[in-house]
């Protein structure tokens, strides 16, 4: 059975908007269990590997690699107030098999995007109607210091900034960006597709394809993912 022909079970879980694959490389087991981590998040690491220039983040509360994280749109479709909260959106056919976590599959991936960029676009429309244009954006303050720590979910997934300014200067940066959670999660999943379609020596056509299928699927973006 194929990653795309398996099913993902869910689990128990802790971390917002985040799937963990449990025992992922137990190949007695012909489908993905997943936990997702819901309410407060627990502490993560970061793991450097010989396989990619990435580091790897993780949950500590599983290990590594039980503990790596799948982000985007697929683990937003479970926020209790994500894109299908939205009434309109439930009753869309292609809504219907997301929510019942029993029929999710890497698959979903596209579905999920497309409802997510409806619902996005209705939301700006909400916006845009109750935007103030009177005020003034506030005046930059250039003698200030010190450091902040933003995350949000941008299109690819979660995206967690932290900047250290010194008299208005920035001087130190650190971002963690989608591609690095779902990083580890492609590197395995690419690589047990190879070992599965690999015919004396070579790769399969269909192999191929799925390989090229699961990148498509999850838009890595390196150069973000290895600054």
């Amino acid at each position: 059975m194929t990653w795309a022909e398996s099913r993902i079970r869910s689990g128990s879980a802790t971390a917002p908007c985040s799937w963990t694959r449990s025992r992922f490389w137990r190949r007695t087991s012909p489908s993905w269990t997943v936990r997702f981590v819901r309410g407060k998040t627990k502490k993560n690491s970061t793991k450097c590997v010989d396989w990619s220039l990435s580091k790897i983040p993780y949950l500590q509360q599983f290990g590594f690699p039980d503990g790596i994280m799948l982000v985007g749109p697929l683990s937003r479709s479970f926020l209790e107030n994500g894109f299908l909260a939205d009434p309109e959106i439930r009753q869309f056919d292609i809504s219907k098999t997301l929510l019942d976590p029993s029929g999710i599959t890497l698959e979903s991936y596209d579905a999920c995007r497309l409802l997510e960029m409806y619902w996005a676009a209705k939301r700006i429309e909400a916006l845009l109607e109750n935007i103030g244009t009177a005020s003034t954006p506030p005046k930059p303050a250039w003698d200030i210091a010190g450091q902040g720590i933003g995350a949000l979910e941008a299109p690819r997934g979660l995206l967690i900034h932290k900047y250290r300014v010194n008299r208005g200067y920035v001087d130190k940066v650190r971002l963690l960006v989608a591609t690095q959670f779902n990083n580890a999660f492609i590197n395995l999943l690419i690589t047990d597709l190879a070992q599965r379609h690999n015919r004396n020596g070579n790769l399969t056509e269909k192999g191929n394809r799925l390989i090229g299928r699961c990148i498509r699927l999850l838009d890595p973006c390196l150069s973000c993912a290895t600054h």
